[in-house]
């Protein structure tokens, strides 16, 4: 299946999902394999300047944080761990 821009996959969603699933302890990111010929083969990319973290609980994927109280807030961000 072919897209125009993106338009049959969340592309942000997906580069979150892989971010999050193949950082490494350095900050790096191991490129998977099914994607490395579209990275021109690259295996890794290089150590980000700040590693991500996941919201423990409380904000649906996609959420505008803007729209959040500060209990739910809280609770997310006490219970956030590193990918």
């Amino acid at each position: 299946v072919h897209t125009l821009n993106g338009s049959g996959v969340a592309v942000g969603r997906a580069l979150i999902a892989v971010m999050e699933t193949y950082q490494q302890e350095d900050g790096s990111i191991l490129v998977p394999d099914v994607l490395r010929p579209y990275m021109g083969g690259g295996k890794q990319l290089a150590s980000l300047s700040r590693k991500t973290t996941r919201l423990a609980r409380g904000l649906p994927m996609g959420a505008d944080i803007e729209y959040a109280d500060e209990v739910t807030l809280a609770s997310a961000f006490t219970g956030r761990s590193s990918t």
